[in-house]
């Protein structure tokens, strides 16, 4: 009789569509597998979930958790590979292998850079330094860099503060991100597409998960956040270089502003336009 027949399982059919037939648990193994690396990682996999959906608090600072996104990402890296990627990445880019010839890092003294003239790059670095408390070499102490690519791991982490003055955007939490997606767009204009994915893992690492945990946990502050974003990804886009491409001590005796004419950077925000953000982010 007709009303015995089954009717279709639409679900399943749909199911199947996307997924493949059902197949038997023994066929997926104990463990994840998958054709990417970082999702392989338990490490990753936890960090990452971690700082997209958790909510901020003094319990847990944000600098502790990117020094344990750093470490998976280290775990994960082919030296080899980068190598012959950096390799390759010279013989097409002069200005980036003349840089790295110099292996020039910013290591300024506390005397080195109060001796710069008033008004000069070297002060307001070193004002800044002192205002905020901040140390150029707050992470990598260890590194001593033995090579073109540990000198970048030192150099970009040396250079973040300078990064800060240059663009204007300031430190706190929504001008961070400005100053990240700035990164990402200058990195990928001037870069190579599998350098630039190298030179930038931890920049979308940060990015993508405080556009997750924003939107979740902080909606009064992602207009700002998407404003941040458009407004790094501007001033990135006619930059003639990344920053991180720099021998600072060129520009510590000439000004501010002069430095950002050699990178073309144009648009700089107000003052303190986001500095309400650090009373409600990472706190």
């Amino acid at each position: 009789m007709a009303g015995d027949v089954a009717k279709p399982d639409y679900a399943k059919q749909d199911r199947e569509y996307m997924e493949g037939p059902a197949r038997p648990l023994e066929q997926f193994g104990s463990v994840l597998l998958t054709s990417s690396k970082f999702l392989n990682s338990a490490a990753m996999r936890d960090i990452y979930a971690q700082e997209g959906l958790r909510i901020d608090g003094p319990d847990v600072s944000a600098e502790r958790e990117v020094g344990k996104a750093v470490k998976a990402f280290a775990e994960l890296t082919d030296v080899a590979e980068v190598g012959a990627n950096l390799e390759a990445e010279k013989q097409i880019n002069p200005v980036f292998a003349a840089w790295l010839a110099r292996r020039s890092l910013s290591d300024f003294t506390d005397d080195e850079l109060e001796a710069c003239a008033p008004g000069t790059l070297g002060r307001v670095l070193h004002d800044y330094l002192v205002r905020t408390g901040f140390d150029l070499n707050h992470s990598r102490k260890d590194l001593t860099p033995v090579d073109d690519y540990s000198f970048i791991l030192k150099q970009r982490s040396m250079g973040h503060d300078l990064e800060h003055i240059v663009t204007g955007f300031e430190p706190n939490p929504i001008a961070e991100y400005a100053q990240i997606v700035c990164n990402l767009k200058s990195l990928h204009n001037f870069f190579s597409p599998a350098f630039a994915a190298e030179m930038t893992g931890m920049f979308g690492f940060i990015y993508s998960t405080a556009a997750m945990k924003v939107n979740l946990h902080y909606p009064q502050c992602m207009e700002a956040f998407m404003d941040a974003s458009r407004w790094g990804a501007e001033m990135g886009d006619k930059m003639t270089r990344p920053l991180l491409v720099t021998d600072w001590r060129d520009f510590l005796h000439g000004t501010v502003e002069d430095a950002r004419r050699d990178f073309n950077i144009q648009n700089v925000p107000p003052p303190g336009l986001w500095d309400w953000s650090a009373q409600i982010l990472n706190t």
